[in-house]
């Protein structure tokens, strides 16, 4: 008999099994200012993501529930952009 493992889900499989569509940042023909405008706003309607002063920041609990304030570095960015958006 062979296995019966379930196939891994693509981000776009994610991102439809709730129900709401990603939004798409067409980045052909266009500034780096609107791209990045679009990028921003696509992280913010994200709900957890918000802007402190130039910087993206999220809010994080420890193992204990105190709340923290932590900015996202480049990294950080570009994942939550690739699970939020396409």
């Amino acid at each position: 008999m062979g296995s019966l493992q379930p196939e891994p889900l693509s981000l776009a499989d994610i991102a439809s099994s709730n129900g709401t569509k990603r939004p798409s940042i067409r980045v052909n023909n266009r500034s780096l200012d609107e791209n990045a405008r679009e990028a921003i706003t696509a992280l913010e309607r994200k709900g957890d993501i918000y802007r402190r002063a130039e910087a993206l920041v999220i809010v994080r609990a420890d193992e204990i529930g105190h709340a923290s304030i932590e900015r996202l570095d480049q990294a950080s960015t570009r994942c939550l952009l690739a699970r939020t958006a396409d």
